[in-house]
């Protein structure tokens, strides 16, 4: 028969085992969202900036998950992987996720969001600019979506509509202007396209 400490080494052995299981599966689901918004961004455009960090006059620093150039202008998206219940509007500071009856708040990201538009519209003058928050398809909104706030389904159904005309010269040239004067994260150097016209 085992003694205790046996029992507690295989139990502990179990839980880690368990643990290391979740723990997989969970970085498993960031390594697949992250490609998965990789690919639907390089059908948007093949100029884009990944993980920007611009200065935030409140916090020090911000991140902008994507800037994409696109024949409007520039767009920018903040991905938020909340899944469950959100329940959310333009004016209020906290938002609320619930998901197996349990609730969770988060700060408004469309505040944040207004900000980093600030930022980039300081960064390039005059140039027409969007942004969107951007929640995964495992999440919904019980008592209504505000304004901004889209579902990667959606970007996917209206993709025609970020494709519809040429990237001009001076869009080009804008682009290649904001650039220099972004920062990047490390890890994600390498997703960076300059500007360039295709044969050039």
């Amino acid at each position: 028969m085992w003694d205790y400490q046996q029992i507690a080494g295989v139990a502990t052995a179990g839980i880690l085992a368990l643990v290391a299981v979740y723990l997989g599966i969970r970085n498993l689901r960031k390594y697949y969202s992250k490609n998965n918004y990789a690919r639907l961004i390089n059908k948007i455009s093949k100029y884009s900036m990944r993980n920007v960090v611009i200065p935030d006059a409140v916090e020090g620093t911000s991140v902008i998950d994507w800037v994409v150039l696109t024949y409007q202008g520039i767009l920018i998206l903040k991905m938020k992987n909340y899944r469950g219940m959100i329940f959310a509007s333009d004016s209020i500071r906290q938002w609320t996720q619930v998901i197996a009856r349990r609730s969770f708040t988060f700060d408004n990201p469309l505040q944040q969001l207004d900000i980093d538009m600030v930022t980039i519209r300081t960064l390039a003058p005059g140039i027409n600019l969007k942004g969107y928050v951007v929640f995964g398809d495992d999440s919904h909104f019980p008592k209504g979506r505000p304004k901004n706030v889209t579902t990667v389904s959606e970007i996917k159904q209206n993709l025609h509509l970020f494709k519809q005309g040429e990237i001009s010269e001076e869009l080009l040239a804008q682009w290649n202007k904001l650039v220099p004067l972004l920062k990047q994260e490390p890890e994600v150097q390498d997703h960076y396209a300059p500007a360039s016209r295709a044969g050039n």
